[in-house]
């Protein structure tokens, strides 16, 4: 009805599969490997690409070192190119019920710059450090190369959060921990925004699900937990 562009031209597919060609997992073009990291994702469950990925350590003073990693898309897409071009024209995704648009072809948006678990991938990220109190007192970016260690949906999380020893020898001890490290920590930093006159506005949000033949199927409630609350904040 709106026009939206679905079809990529030729030449922007030639762009995106050349940056496929080129991309080899093994060099860090000079970037720093955060590879042994235990990093996760956090989506929900019918996400189609991962873009954004935590990681997070207790500091020997009970401070904590945050890492927020977000997907180098730029490292694909030479400027001013075919890519870069199409990009700007589309301005964004678009993500309707069950289905996306995506404003780069998805050998990029859904493979080299989709944080997938196991796979290296290059990064921007950003280390914040704070105190045991969640004041923030260092920041630095920098350009990285990662390897998701887990993905996880939302409801996943919850449930390990509930009852992590249920999940022994199904979700990795290291993941576990940092779950549970983000857990607190979210909850510090929860508390400062409040206790500095924070507004909380419990808005519903619905979920459109469709049948095979794209009609509307249901539409129910997204529950909004603690797992979701740990990554906003």
């Amino acid at each position: 009805e709106f026009g939206l562009p679905v079809e990529f031209p030729e030449e922007v597919l030639r762009e995106a599969r050349a940056a496929v060609e080129a991309f080899d997992e093994s060099d860090g073009q000079g970037r720093r490997d955060l590879s042994a990291e235990t990093i996760v994702t956090i989506d929900p469950v019918d996400a189609r690409d991962f873009d954004d990925a935590i990681s997070l350590d207790e500091l020997d003073d009970g401070g904590w070192r945050l890492g927020v990693h977000i997907a180098d898309v730029s490292h694909f897409v030479p400027r001013d190119g075919p890519l870069d071009c199409e990009a700007q024209r589309r301005g964004t995704s678009v993500y309707l019920p069950g289905q996306v648009i995506p404003m780069l072809p998805e050998v990029i948006s859904n493979g080299l710059a989709s944080l997938q678990q196991g796979h290296r991938r290059y990064a921007m990220s950003v280390l914040v450090e704070f105190s045991p109190q969640g004041v923030p007192r260092n920041t630095e970016f920098f350009r990285s190369v990662i390897c998701v260690t887990r993905r996880l949906a939302y409801q996943q999380v919850s449930e390990i959060l509930a009852d992590p020893d249920h999940f022994r020898g199904r979700v990795a001890a290291p993941v576990r921990s940092l779950l549970a490290r983000m857990q607190v920590l979210s909850r510090i930093l929860r508390k400062r925004r409040f206790d500095a006159g924070a507004l909380e506005l419990q808005l519903p949000e619905a979920k459109v699900e469709l049948d095979r033949e794209g009609r509307v199927e249901s539409i129910r409630d997204v529950v909004h937990d603690e797992s979701h609350q740990v990554i906003e904040e």
